[in-house]
This record gives structure tokens, C-alpha cells and sequence, in this order.
């Protein structure tokens, strides 16, 4: 009997990682207010992951991560999948994240988690693109796994038993 060998590549702060290869699971561990962008083209089994921290970025430019601001990590990741040969219009896009885990005492204006969930529904909406799925808000953290051989995507909450989306 032949075991096939699961690599698992975790994709970190401000990372996108876009891979072809069957065998591989891209990972974002310990997301919290940050969001991570799922995009799978079931044709080719292509899988895109990006771990976008914030909404933007203060003065508009790139940061030298491809992903850590949504409005230009939603860009950067579309660009670099459709480089790869993905086809948009039939791309599974699932996102996952945006919780609010900060416990700080009295009205506070952060809401990190719920303005990346607004920017980067936007961002997609921008380009004509639907969210296929998502795992977002509420105040667990959450860990997800995209399957390349399939395209699940596997969320795990704090506390709580894996699920796919």
C-alpha cells in the first residue's frame, strides 16, 4: 500500500503562499483579528493562502509582506493565482478569521478583526468576486488548513472540534 506524504506549509503574518502540489496543506495557525484568504481552482487543484493582518495601510504603499494589508494583499493574491493559471470565475474563495480577541476594558475604537472582515468583503466585491464560505467574527481564535488534493478547508476554534466550511 502507497501512503501519500502531506506536507504542511503554514503561511505567516503577511504571507501568501500559491501552490499546485497535491500533497500539500497550507496552513494559518493562531489567526485572531487577522483574516486568511483561502482560494482554490478545483481544475488545475490549484490553492492560494494569504495571512492578512490589517485593513490597510497608513500611507497607502505596499509593505514589503505581500499580504499583511487587505487592500493590497486581496490584489497581490488574485494577480499571483491568476499567474498560475487559475481561472476566477470558477476559484472556490473561503475566508476565515476576523474575531475579536482583544479583552481591553472600556469603549475602545480597534475593532480590528471587524474592520478587516468589512475590508476585505469589499476587496473581493471590488474585483466581482463572491465569498464561497466563511468562518468570521465572534471572539475565539481559529487555526484553518486548505487541502490542495481537494480543496477543503478545515477550521479548528479555540476550544472547539474542526470543521469544514
Amino acid at each position: 500500500m502507497v501512503v501519500s506524504e502531506i506536507e504542511t506549509v503554514v503561511v505567516g503574518l503577511g504571507e501568501l503562499k500559491i501552490s499546485q502540489n497535491v500533497g500539500m496543506v497550507l496552513s494559518c495557525i493562531g489567526l485572531g483579528s487577522c483574516i486568511a484568504l483561502c482560494m482554490y481552482d478545483p481544475f488545475y487543484k490549484l490553492g492560494a493562502m494569504a495571512h492578512m493582518v490589517l485593513p490597510s495601510s497608513l500611507n497607502g504603499s505596499e509593505y514589503a509582506a505581500p499580504a499583511k494589508y487587505i487592500n493590497t494583499g486581496v490584489t497581490n493574491t488574485l494577480k499571483k493565482f491568476r499567474e498560475n493559471g487559475a481561472v476566477l470565475n470558477r476559484t472556490q474563495i473561503k475566508i476565515v478569521g476576523g474575531a475579536s480577541v482583544l479583552n481591553i476594558p472600556g469603549e475602545h475604537k480597534l475593532n480590528i478583526g471587524e474592520r478587516n472582515i468589512t475590508a476585505v468583503k469589499q476587496a473581493l466585491a471590488q474585483q466581482g468576486l463572491a465569498i464561497h464560505a466563511a468562518d468570521i467574527g465572534g471572539t475565539l481564535g481559529r487555526s484553518v488548513n486548505l487541502y490542495l488534493r481537494s480543496g477543503r478547508c478545515v477550521v479548528k476554534a479555540s476550544g472547539q472540534k474542526p470543521f469544514e466550511i
